[in-house]
């Protein structure tokens, strides 16, 4: 007779599932559908702002009691031996700058951001083979932002591809677009643009601040990654704001972009999960909408019944989601300084209609009023939201001056209109004024609008007008290239029915076509802004423009650097460099240190038992990339011994290198042909 240890023990080598079948049954109640895995931006704590706009953006969109989800925040736990810190080095968090560098700069934060990414890389990893251990039919959504986006796209290449229904990044500061390569790229031609890049509105961007990813996206990810970065976002972009270099890389959220990548992320999720998940319109219009009133004493048998119209507007406007901004104007000399009563940041329907109802009419005399000067205004103060249909609605009864009393031209507000891409005006006035007011309209893709009997019609036309969409803000070639624009991105709650084009630059429509992407030869130079006009079956339309040059020849690069290098005290290296850059930033290991400000400074405590790479990358004064020189220096750096020189990858330079008897060494750089 057997014993009872031998038979239990017996027992235990039989799959419990065959005794007890619920088990499976019960694990597979327990898991999520799909997890929504984010990594944050330097220096962001957890379950901060970046976070918390994701997953309230997703949440929006997922119905409630249908799909199973649930959230990850990289660095909430301890994954294998692996936490992301989501370290800050060079770039101050909570007053959004740049540290500036003087005569020396330690190594040490180059390491730890090193290993900061490392760290996000391998918890990404470990919790996604952690949930598949148990819950094999989980699916990932991936997204991160800022070093977060880096950790992202490092961390593709090792994760199976099966397992994700998509990834983001956002602001990666090693994105990686060849289409941007070049002095004149493929992607300033509307040509040849990587399948991932979502929202790039910077044809020249080719390789982040920090280098490039390549290849960027790994071939089983086809289909499953997009790339976003922001407009003038110093990390990805080619260019940043003059007045804030980090102003565009801490834009992400006021833009709306966390707000267009959840509805990607939806219609990924409806297509992975159709009997759960319904797809949205992922460019459904979204308003911005300024309203300027004319508040001179002229008004008084008509302010009433624009304040109703105006509320209206707003009231439509914010149930659509958009935002709304108010302004008051008389004239200049009244004296009348127009008035922001309140913008896109602070106006809820409940402050405008506040607003709107405190504003008196008062003053007058003068026939034409200061709307110029209100509109420059409204289109310089408000921050215009990308890929939003943008409205400036005037209220008025009079004319405007054609150069106000400020000095503003109509000229000004138009070419504003289009860099913002574009504002278009709509002005409700009495019949007799309405010619005045034609060519402004007509300039800026608007319409105009009688008092007496068209002031709804105006609102249909405003809020129910397709949505224009270039796939890029600007674009440039040299005479001969041939140039394609890219309208299919445009969205309307009816048909389409044409697309009408201005290529040359010159304000008028001359072209018509069916089909959204058009190709045209330049023969000769220009310089301004292309548009696209998107007219719906209703007749109803709106335009989108990007900037345009045409030259006879390519440009040359934005700025340049010379370096000398010396290694030091055994591991500080001391570099000095001349330029014509007006700001040249210090990446060491994959971290960016600060701005530079003095030409020659010294990093100090190098580990030259591994690998370093010490770039200086230029900025001209418009804020433009220029030259980058980068010097790598491995373990076998000793005693001032020759220094390995990396040449520059932008294909726009070459290198040469020379050794003095001191361990000096010299780097002479000349620009190869285009």
């Amino acid at each position: 007779m057997k014993s009872l240890k031998f038979i239990l023990s017996g027992l235990l080598i039989v799959p419990a599932t065959l005794f007890f079948p619920f088990l499976n049954s019960a694990r597979a109640a327990s898991c999520n559908d799909v997890i929504f895995v984010f990594a944050r931006g330097s220096g962001e704590a957890l379950n901060d702002v970046s976070y918390q706009e994701f997953k309230t953006k997703i949440e929006e969109n997922i119905p409630d009691d249908t799909l199973k989800y649930d959230f990850y925040e990289l660095g909430s736990e301890m994954q294998g031996d692996y936490q992301y810190p989501a370290i800050a080095i060079g770039i101050d968090t909570v007053e959004h700058t740049i540290t500036t560098i003087g005569a020396a700069a330690g190594a040490g934060g180059s390491y730890a951001f090193g290993e900061s990414v490392k760290a996000g890389k391998e918890e990404l990893s470990a919790y996604i083979n952690s949930i598949n251990t148990t819950c094999e039919n989980t699916k990932f959504v991936l997204a991160g932002y800022s070093q977060g986006g880096l950790v992202v796209s490092t961390a593709l290449q090792d994760i199976d591809s099966s397992k994700i229904i998509y990834a983001a990044t956002l602001g990666d500061p090693k994105l990686y677009l060849p289409e941007g390569y070049g002095l004149f790229p493929n992607a300033c031609r509307g040509e040849n643009l990587s399948e991932y890049r979502t929202f790039v509105p910077d044809c020249r961007a080719y390789e982040g601040l920090l280098g490039k990813n390549d290849p960027y996206r790994p071939t089983s990810f086809s289909g499953k990654l997009g790339a976003w970065c922001n407009y003038l976002d110093i990390m990805c972009s080619r260019h940043f704001y003059i007045f804030d270099p980090l102003q565009g890389h801490i834009s992400y959220i006021s833009d709306g972009l966390y707000e267009k990548l959840a509805k990607i992320i939806n219609n990924r999720l409806a297509d992975t999960f159709p009997d759960k998940i319904t797809k949205v319109e992922i460019d459904a219009p979204v308003h911005d909408v300024a309203v300027l009133i004319d508040s001179t004493g002229s008004m008084s048998g008509l302010i009433d019944q624009y304040k109703s119209e105006g509320i209206r507007l707003a009231q439509e406007a914010i149930n659509s989601g958009g935002r709304i901004a108010l302004y008051e104007y008389r004239d200049l000399d009244d004296p009348f300084e127009p008035v922001r009563h309140c913008g896109f940041d602070t106006c809820t329907i409940e402050t405008f209609v506040e607003k709107i109802n405190s504003i008196t009419v008062s003053g007058g005399g003068d026939t034409l009023e200061s709307a110029m000067s209100a509109a420059l205004k409204a289109l310089n103060t408000e921050n215009w939201k990308p890929g939003a249909t943008k409205s400036i609605v005037i209220l008025t009864d009079a004319g405007y001056h054609q150069v106000d009393r400020d000095g503003t031209t109509p000229e000004q507000v138009i070419e504003r209109s289009l860099e913002i891409d574009p504002v278009n005006f709509y002005i409700i006035t009495t019949p007799s004024n309405i010619e005045n007011y034609t060519s402004l309209a007509e300039a800026t893709g608007g319409e105009t609008f009688s008092s007496t009997d068209e002031i709804e019609l105006s609102t249909t036309h405003i809020l129910e007008r397709p949505t224009a969409i270039l796939n890029n803000a600007e674009y440039q070639g040299i005479i001969g290239d041939k140039l394609t624009f890219d309208a299919s991105s445009s969205a309307a709650t009816s048909k389409i029915i044409r697309y009408e084009w201005d290529l040359d630059g010159d304000g008028a429509f001359e072209t018509s076509s069916e089909n959204p992407i058009i190709s045209k030869i330049y023969t000769a130079p220009v310089s301004g802004f292309v548009q696209v006009k998107v007219v719906d079956e209703n007749n109803l339309s709106s335009t989108m423009s990007a900037s345009i040059s045409i030259t006879e020849e390519s440009p040359i690069s934005a700025s340049t650097i010379t370096v000398e290098s010396t290694i030091e005290n055994g591991n500080d290296l001391t570099i000095n460099y001349s330029t014509d850059a007006e700001k040249v930033f210090l990446i060491l290991n994959d971290a960016l240190l600060g701005e530079l400000t003095e030409k020659t400074f010294t990093i100090t405590d190098l580990d030259l038992t591994r690998e370093n790479t010490i770039s200086l990358v230029s900025y001209s004064a418009n804020g433009e990339r220029g030259e980058t020189k980068s010097l790598t220096l491995g373990s076998e750096i000793q005693n001032n011994k020759n220094n390995p020189v990396k040449a520059p990858d932008s294909g726009i330079v070459k290198t040469t290198s020379n050794l003095d008897a001191s361990g000096r060494q010299t780097h002479t750089y000349k620009r190869q042909d285009s």
